[in-house]
This record gives structure tokens, sequence and C-alpha cells, in this order.
């Protein structure tokens, strides 16, 4: 081919678009496509968790129900009666066993009973467990999972885990997969998701017996699982099988009605408020008195939450904490003004002192879910840093002072000069003079 000849093709080639090569932008859209296809295909859990997620903040319940009893009457049995799915929330196993070595159930089912066995949760924001556990469910006839010999061990109580004091055929004991254990906003959902199921099966709250998974670090949350139910296990204490006759798995914690903010109502929440008091024997509580009212200033400093938090250092302080607790109490010369730091109290003693709050004033934190606990007539002072604006999704003291019908304001930092290194925020003042004088107005009218 002659050099003219080729110049001819080289230059068809150009002009019908044989030769050239994609731009740099081209590409770049091809990757950017890509990356979407793969966040919104590949990730499986994506559309579950965002309609779950869209309900949670527009809608405040799936479906906008504003109840759960409906759980119990969207039923699901398999296996012979012995797994019971209540609303895709939570389920029931009985005469269920269980082994050290994995978290497998053993339940008493037929093969053909348990092909038939379909059952599926929702997901939360987070995804859920408990498809996974469905994953885990085993089929197998009573005595026949491990041989006549380890089910009489866990049976006359030879398990390191009696079997009499676990299991006792009167009692419930619901399993809970623990993921903020050292957070007292979501061990909260947990204990209210443990107290809802037995609530909702009609088992005595007294008696249920938790049995917790997951993370084994142990924090100063979990004495209180003990004195809010009856006895408290860990997974990993179980070194032989054990057969527990009744079994609930929780509602997901991230799941709990408490996280969805914009429902009106929240169930049993009167219950749940006299049910914990009741416990940690908290019953002495005082009628308002606006002549000596009682003021409580919750106090965020750095501690150590656990043995896995080395440094205990926590977001959103103040930095005039002094001056603010003055203000107040030149405003209020006859009230009891008090600056607390809950850490440094027994959970008893915060029931305590929150049940004979009027005013409970806190920057946005885990300690103000407490508002549960405040008497009927209490008001509620939420403060923002700039760092940390209002949001839908973020409103959990909001939504739990109208559960509650408290009186409720919130104050939004957005002056930056207000900010200090470490998470140090100043709080005019007068800024919290002007909103606990409107908080006072409302309850002492």
């Amino acid at each position: 081919m002659t050099s003219t000849q080729n110049k001819i093709g080289m230059s068809t080639r150009r002009k019908c678009g044989l030769h050239k090569r994609p731009s740099r932008y081209v590409l770049a859209l091809i990757a950017i496509l890509l990356l979407f296809l793969f966040i919104l295909f590949i990730q499986t859990s994506y559309y579950n968790t965002s309609k779950s997620e869209y309900y949670r903040t527009i809608h405040g319940y799936i479906g906008n129900e504003e109840n759960v009893i409906h759980w119990i009457d969207n039923k699901y049995t398999g296996c012979g009666g012995n797994f019971t799915g209540y609303g895709h929330m939570f389920a029931v196993l009985k005469n269920v066993t269980l082994t050290k070595d994995h978290l497998k159930f053993y339940v008493p089912c037929n093969r053909k009973e348990f092909l038939g066995l379909d059952y599926s949760f929702r997901y939360g924001k987070e995804g859920t467990h408990l498809n996974d556990w469905m994953k885990n469910v085993i089929p197998a006839e009573p005595r026949s999972y491990f041989g006549d010999g380890s089910i009489q061990q866990a049976r006359t109580g030879d398990s390191p885990i009696d079997y009499a004091r676990l299991s006792n055929r009167c009692k419930l004991v619901v399993i809970v997969q623990r993921y903020e254990f050292a957070n007292t906003y979501h061990t909260m959902t947990d204990w209210y998701n443990v107290f809802l199921v037995a609530t909702l099966l009609r088992e005595s709250t007294d008696d249920v017996q938790v049995l917790l998974v997951g993370n084994n670090i142990h924090g100063p949350l979990d004495a209180i699982w003990g004195s809010m139910f009856g006895k408290i296990f860990y997974t990993g204490e179980i070194t032989q099988p054990i057969i527990i006759p009744k079994l609930a798995w929780n509602i997901l914690g991230y799941e709990s009605p408490i996280n969805y903010l914009s429902r009106s109502t929240l169930p049993f929440v009167k219950e749940f408020n006299q049910f914990v008091l009741r416990r940690h024997g908290v019953t002495d509580t005082l009628p308002l008195n606006c002549d000596k009212l009682r003021i409580v200033f919750l106090l965020r400093r750095d501690y150590v939450t656990h043995a896995g938090n080395k440094k205990g250092t926590v977001s959103r302080k103040i930095k005039n904490e002094d001056e603010l607790l003055e203000a107040l109490r030149q405003d209020y010369p006859t009230a009891d003004v008090q600056g607390l730091q809950f850490d440094r109290f027994s959970f008893k003693e915060q029931l305590q002192f929150v049940a004979n709050t009027d005013i409970f004033i806190g920057m946005h934190g885990a300690g103000l879910v407490h508002a549960l606990f405040l008497p009927s007539h209490a008001a509620v002072l939420e403060l923002y840093p700039l760092y940390r604006i209002q949001s839908l999704g973020i409103m959990y003291f909001r939504a739990m002072a109208r559960w509650k019908k408290l009186k409720y304001t919130s104050w939004q930092n957005m002056n930056p000069n207000n900010e200090f290194p470490n998470d140090y925020t100043y709080i005019p003042p007068n800024v919290l003079q002007t909103n606990v004088r409107k908080l006072y107005k409302q309850i002492c009218p």
C-alpha cells in the first residue's frame, strides 16, 4: 500500500470515527455510572435500607401504622408450631437447642416441614442479623441433635449454664444481638424491645431472662440488664448444648419503635416507664412545686465508657458550665439547680434524679434518653452545637417528649465563635435563661 493510500485510509477512518479514542470526560462518566450501578445493585440491602430509613423518619413507622398489636395478628407458624414469626419483626422458637461452637438453632422439625419454612425479617437502617439467624435454623428430632448423652447433660444442669435456671418452662428467654453495648440510648432500645416482646406475648416482664450475643466487652450498662430483667447470660458462656423451651428472637435494636421518630405515640410508654422505675425501686417521686423548682443540667464530660475506650473523649461538651448554673440560680433563687455528670452515679440514682426533675437540660446526647422517665409535668431543653445540626433523623428526644406529653424546646448554635477546640461549645447565658423561662411559663402558668 502506498503512502498516499495510507493517508487516504487514515483520513477515512478519522471521518467515520473509527480511529477516535474516547475522551477523558466520557471515560470518567462511564466510571461514575459503573460505580453507581455497583452501589445500587451489588449492595443487596440498599433498597431495603433506604425504604426503612425513609419510613422511619417521614412516616414514623413502616406502613404508617401506630400500633404494634398487629404483629401478633400477623403470625407465621412453621415446623409444627416450633417456629413462629410475628410481623416480620421477631420470632419465638420452642424446644430449641443451642450449641457452643456457632450460634445455630436446632428446632424439632421434620424434613418436609423444614422445606416449607419460609420467613424473613425487615431490614433496618443497618441491615438485620435475624435473616442470618434464619439460615442457622436446623431441623432435628428431639433427643437426636447430638445424642442422648449431651442432651441429658443439658437437661440435668451439668452444663455451666444451669438448664433449670436458664430455661424454666414458665419463663421466656429473649436472645439479644447487641451492637451499641456502651451507648445508653441504643441500649435503651434493646431494653424496650425485650419489654415489648414480653408484653406482646403476655409474659411476665419480671421473669424474662436474657441471652446476650455479640460484643463481649463488658461495660457499665451490663449490670443494668440484670436489674432490668430476671437472669442475664452470654452466648460465650455456653460450653455444652442447652435446650430452651421458649426462646424469643428480640426485635432488631435499630428497628425499635423508639427509632421511628415521627410516631405520634410510643406503644406501652407509660407501662415501660413504670416497669423500669419499679425494677430499680424508684417510687418516692415528688409532685410539682413551682416555688421549689427542681432543675437538672446534664453535664457531658470526658469519661471512659468501657475497656475498649482508652481515651474516653466525648463531643458536645459545654465550655461554661459554672456560668450557666449560676445564671439559673440567680433567676430561680428558691429552686434546686444541679449540674450532674450521670456516669458518676448508679443507674438507680440517675432514675431517682430524673423522676424528681421539673426541667431537664442537656446537650444533644444519649443521656437525654432519661426523658422517658421524667414526670408527666416536666420540660426538656435540648442544646445543639454548630457541628450537630438539628434534622428529622436525630430528633430522638423531641419525639420522646411528644410521646410523654412533656414540654420541649431546643436551641441550635449558629455562631462559629461559640465553638472551641476539643468539642466545647459556649452557651450564652441569656440563651439559656430565655429558653428556661419559656418552659417555666408552660409548666407553671
